[in-house]
Formats: C-alpha cells, structure tokens, sequence
C-alpha cells in the first residue's frame, strides 16, 4: 500500500512498518520523534540525535516563532539553525493551550502572552501554517483547540469545531502555499475529547476534508495523555484508528510510555514523540530491557554494571551505575547527560525492535513483555 509520501511495507494485524519520505530524508516506521521544542533536545545536541540513530524530532514552532523568531529563521532555516540533517516535524502551539501563556480563544485564534517579554499574540490557523513553512518545517501541525481532561460534551464539541473550521483555513492556505512550490508536508490532528461520538466525529472530518484539492498528508490524534487514565486513552486510539485512512500514517502525539506505544502500534499508529524519555531521565528513572530502575536508590551505589547489560549505548560501554548513582546524588549536570541520552537511545532501539517483531509476526509477545515492565495507571 503506498502513498506519495508514505509506504506501508509489512502487516501484522492493524500493525504495520512503513517507510515515510520528506524533502529531508526518509525513515522506517514506527518511528519515535525526540521533543526539540525550541530546536534543541533536552541534555542533547543534534550530533547525539544523530549518534543514537533519531532520523526525526519535533519541536514547536510557536515557541521558535517567539524566540529567536522569525527575522532569524528567515535566514537560516531551522535545519541549519540547529546543525540537524533528519527530519523536522513542527507543532502548531495548539497544546500551549494548557499553559499558564495561553490567555483566551476567538474566532481568529489561540491568544497567549509570550514567557519571554510580555508580548501577546494571536495565532491563527493561516499565521502558523505560514510560520512553519517559513522555519523550513518538513512536516507541520494544523492548528488545532485541545479540550483538557475532565471537559464537558459541550466543551468537547464547541473545540472540535473550531480544530475543524481551522482545519480548512490550514487546508486553504497550505494549498496555496504548496502552488508557491513549498515541499513541506500538513498533518491534520483530530480531536474530540474522550467521548466517543465527538472523537468518531472529528476523525472522518479531519480524514476526508478536502479544500482546493488538498487534503492532509497524514493525521494526527491529539489531545490524549493529558491527564486520563491508561486504558481510556487506549480506547480513543482504538476508536481513532478505527475510522482513518489506513494508507496514510497515523501520528498519535505526546505518548512516550513504551508501554503505550506498543499497545497503539497494534492498533495501527506511525509515529510517537514524547518527553517522557526524559522527564524519566532527569528524575533518575532509567528505561532497560528489563523494564524501568531508579538508579538513586541505595542498592546501586556498588553496582558497578551497565545501565542496561543488554544495551551497547556510548553510556553504558562507558559507565557504571554506581557512578551514574554517584552524580545523582551529588547533583551533578553529567548525571542528567548520561541518563537522557541512555534513555533516548533507548527508545530508538526499541521502536527498532518492534518494526523487527511486526515483520517476524512477534509483536504479540513483545506486547504482553512490555506492558509488564512499562505499564502506568
């Protein structure tokens, strides 16, 4: 099965391995994408992105449209910028909506206040789409309105149709912008809360719409791992799945827990981005093939093995876990260095393994392995 961007390679069940393409590169799915929200990934520079294998990040670009703004990317797209040679997906600030800068909605856009001076600023669906272009985006986000957990259905409903009617004036000037000759792909996110109805809704639209002769390049499901326990979220992906094109990839956002993505790969999705990786890896919580270890903890302090045994990252050739024990707990930067980027490799290595256990027919196994050791509330 293949779009122009998109080839789906080997099935097992609803899941799949694909190859997706863009004017940058092309790479293998499942994929996870490292969060580089304002073109850097956390205790990590482009060259370590390289090194543990990630052939696509995101970062946000109403973030990069504030600072260091766009005078600078008009210069030097963000490629460049940040001396990164992969993929670059964009958001669209939608989410920002939940932070303590978003300062109400109209009928335009999301209005915020910038963290940095004060300043505010509305974006519109035409502005951001607009912006991502500009930054040299490859794959960017409409936007869209993310109901939080814990919304009414008539919240629910009132920021579907508006992620909708944004969705087509994205469409519209995506459209336009694709005539001006731009190579930058457009995702649609739908939305919908956690009502059933609401998301089936929003999935068709956002599916089918078509504006100009310009639909989305691929979909995005957004507004999950927001707060909602486990199993709900796997239920709307469920739901989701259910209803989108399968030839086109299926982008579920903000999950990151190995746990939850196996479970969502099943149900067919592409593409992961999260920074739970290295939320984990700050708090010394590391991920290993035997599941997740708090590396603080006293009965590592003459553990002088790898991280992982199984693992053959620069940190684990290198370091031991009392060391790593020993910069924990005397509050020492390198800590957070080697915990992230053994953390980070480690999901490079395990979205690997399961593009190998779809076309071995194992997934199954890997599944019911992985939600033992990585399963959440």
């Amino acid at each position: 099965m293949k779009m122009k961007n998109f080839t789906i390679k080997e099935t097992h069940g609803k899941a799949r391995t694909g190859v997706m393409k863009t004017a940058q590169n092309e790479f293998e799915t499942p994929v996870f994408l490292p969060v580089s929200t304002k073109a850097a990934a956390k205790y990590l520079s482009s060259k370590d992105l390289e090194k543990i294998g990630a052939k696509a990040i995101i970062s946000n670009s109403f973030l990069l449209y504030l600072k260091p703004g766009m005078e600078v990317l008009k210069k030097q797209e963000i490629h460049e910028f940040m001396n990164y040679s992969g993929t670059v997906f964009t958001d669209c600030g939608g989410f920002q909506k939940l932070r303590s800068m978003f300062k109400g909605m109209s009928k335009k856009g999301i209005h915020f206040r910038s963290p940095y001076d004060g300043s505010k600023h509305v974006i519109t669906p035409k502005k951001i789409i607009n912006v991502q272009n500009t930054l040299g985006s490859n794959v960017a986000m409409s936007l869209d309105d993310c109901s939080p957990y814990g919304s009414s259905i008539e919240e629910t409903k009132e920021a579907m149709e508006r992620t909708h009617k944004w969705a087509k004036e994205s469409l519209e000037e995506f459209s336009k912008l694709k005539d001006e000759g731009s190579k930058m792909q457009l995702f649609g996110i739908c939305q919908g809360g956690f009502f059933e109805e609401t998301r089936k809704k929003s999935c068709r639209f956002i599916d089918e719409l078509t504006v100009n002769g310009t639909n989305f390049d691929g979909i995005a499901i957004g507004g999950l791992r927001i707060g909602e326990p486990a199993k709900l979220m796997n239920k709307m992906v469920k739901v989701s799945t259910e209803i989108l094109t399968e030839e086109k990839p299926k982008y579920l956002m903000g999950v990151g827990n190995p746990a939850d993505i196996i479970t969502s790969v099943q149900e067919g999705v592409d593409v992961f981005d999260s920074i739970y990786p290295v939320e984990n890896a700050r708090h010394g919580n590391i991920f290993t093939t035997e599941g997740k270890i708090d590396i603080e903890k006293s009965k590592y302090q003459f553990d002088f093995k790898p991280l992982d045994p199984n693992c053959d990252c620069f940190v684990c050739q290198n370091y031991t876990r009392a060391y790593i024990h020993h910069l924990f707990k005397t509050d020492e930067p390198l800590a957070k260095m080697l915990a992230v980027y053994h953390n980070q490799y480690f999901m490079q290595r395990f979205m690997e393994k399961i593009r190998t256990a779809i076309k071995e027919g194992e997934l199954d196994k890997m599944k019911e392995r992985t939600v033992k050791q990585y399963k959440t509330p």
